[in-house]
């Protein structure tokens, strides 16, 4: 996972969502995911 990451140790979005998608294997809960995501 390292290797996604870039020098401040901040992974992309797209990374992100996949480890949240291997993790969380409720749609509901993923869609909550989605939701809550911050926006810079």
């Amino acid at each position: 996972m390292a290797e996604s990451a870039d020098a401040t140790g901040v992974i992309s979005r797209d990374r992100a969502w996949t480890v949240l998608a291997e993790f969380t294997k409720s749609d509901s809960l993923r869609k909550h995911a989605r939701a809550r995501r911050t926006i810079p």
